[in-house]
């Protein structure tokens, strides 16, 4: 477990936040998890799907994004990253009640999640404040999405954690070419902003 400390403001209502120093961040290996059962492929190859899709919905291209092009694709994504975690915690929640048993700590843990996604997607809103066509865009796509994901997590809860987890391995990628974008000198805007 890499070192780190935590910081946690007393006035708010938040969970506590580690923060890593940067030597810690440059040593963390990216990893991918293989594929073994059929749910897993299943998994992995709608995830796939998604993100082709999506990447030519959106003329996707890494070099020809500026910075409004990429706060556009993550304020999206983040919409949508949001979803699982509430589903999963919704739906976990109302089978504790059905079963009148303990779920020994998962639905805290994925409306946490999804309280952490809305961070992400609150952070990114602070540069960018999309207008009613593209809050339109969002709506559709979350009420979708969300009816959807529904959907599969009563069928196989444990399909829809795998494909949580190779859509986080997607967000990595997405944040890791956005971040080589950024030393590229190929948005300049962000150049020399700090973070707040």
């Amino acid at each position: 477990m890499p070192q780190h400390r935590i910081v946690l403001n007393p006035k708010s209502y938040r969970m506590a936040h580690p923060i890593y120093s940067q030597k810690t961040v440059e040593e963390i290996k990216y990893t991918h998890k293989e594929p073994t059962a059929v749910k897993d492929h299943i998994a992995l190859n709608m995830i796939r799907f998604s993100r082709k899709a999506f990447d030519m919905v959106s003329g996707y291209d890494p070099d020809k994004l500026d910075e409004r092009g990429w706060m556009n694709r993550v304020i999206f994504l983040e919409t949508v990253a949001g979803v699982p975690g509430m589903i999963g915690g919704m739906q976990r929640h109302l089978r504790s009640l059905r079963t009148l048993e303990r779920d020994h700590g998962w639905i805290h843990h994925l409306l946490q999640e999804a309280e952490n996604e809305r961070m992400h997607l609150f952070f990114f809103l602070k540069l960018r404040n999309p207008g009613i066509l593209y809050r339109l865009l969002i709506a559709l796509g979350q009420g979708f999405f969300f009816n959807a994901y529904f959907l599969a997590y009563m069928i196989t809860p444990a399909s829809c954690h795998r494909y949580v987890g190779y859509l986080e391995e997607e967000a990595v990628h997405t944040y890791t070419v956005l971040l080589e974008q950024m030393d590229k000198g190929n948005l300049p805007h962000w150049e020399n902003m700090k973070a707040s």
